[in-house]
């Protein structure tokens, strides 16, 4: 079981851990070394072009060296109609210029950044929502004394994880209202020693509970799961009108410190299950 439940852990975090990273690829400013290697390739490409259409991007360049302000699509736009005007070059050679310059010289817009963040909560509820059920399924499978007990029905001693997870799921699929309910649920089926749940602590959890709650208004629009969000952002936020959820994520914590709110929810998943595998010994 130690193994089995290892690999849950770890393929859980690393999944996680990879959301994050590709987020922050995606979002944050291109780094150093990205523009860095745009700036290679363009001087590769530039190294085979005859001498007439090598002075033609040596002047453009000198135009856009400096990162372009304004929306992402305002910068290409803007990068494609200077080389379209000033390139005398073949066309698969102007496009793979235009491809370097937009890395070196276009942002992610906030909008932009609001859509990749707000696709992502769905992502990463997902992974949560089938790794508590692998987990569930994988402690039961260790003992199921239990859940016979309280189901009053006789069981197989050691039944299969996929036999176990027909047990929690039945003929839909597992569901939960909240960290708090999953704890209710454990702790009806689950003895002591194989159930991690209530390890999660009062502040993980609740922060858990609110990341769905957002998620719920990312998945649906509805005016209920809108309505719900708002009487969040006031009562635990003290936020007067509503925010788009990826414009809630990229905020500030504080005032005084540049980390964004997604970063306490990314937090909070990945302490719960450091807290469950401390306690099932993983």
């Amino acid at each position: 079981m130690k193994k089995d439940l290892s690999s849950l852990f770890d393929s859980f975090l690393a999944k996680i851990n990879w959301y994050t990273n590709l987020l922050v690829k995606i979002c944050q400013p291109l780094s150093d070394l990205y523009k860095s290697k745009a700036k290679t390739e363009l001087s590769r490409i530039c190294e085979k072009l005859p001498a007439p259409e090598k002075s033609e991007v040596t002047k453009l360049l000198k135009r856009v060296s400096i990162p372009l302000s304004g929306e992402r699509s305002e910068v290409e736009d803007t990068l494609s109609k200077i080389c379209e005007t000033e390139l005398s070059v073949p066309e698969k050679v102007k496009a793979k210029i235009i491809e370097s310059l937009n890395t070196i010289c276009s942002p992610l817009s906030d909008p932009e950044k609001d859509e990749v963040y707000e696709s992502f909560i769905l992502k990463i509820c997902a992974t949560w929502e089938t790794f508590i059920e692998d987990l569930l399924a994988l402690c039961l499978s260790n003992d199921v004394s239990q859940y016979s007990e309280y189901m009053d029905t006789k069981f197989p001693k050691r039944p299969s994880k996929e036999l176990c997870g027909a047990l929690i799921s039945g003929y839909r699929y597992f569901d939960y209202k909240n960290v708090g309910d999953l704890k209710r649920i454990s702790k009806n089926i689950l003895p002591t020693p194989f159930n991690p749940f209530p390890s999660i602590s009062a502040f993980e959890s609740r922060k858990i509970d609110e990341f769905f709650q957002i998620r719920n208004y990312v998945a649906h629009k509805s005016r209920v799961a809108k309505r719900s969000l708002t009487r969040l952002y006031r009562k635990t936020y003290h936020l007067p009108s509503f925010r788009e959820p990826g414009a809630f994520l990229l905020s500030s914590l504080h005032e005084k410190t540049k980390e964004i709110r997604f970063g306490e929810y990314i937090r909070a998943f990945t302490n719960a299950a450091d807290a469950m595998a401390k306690h099932l010994g993983v």
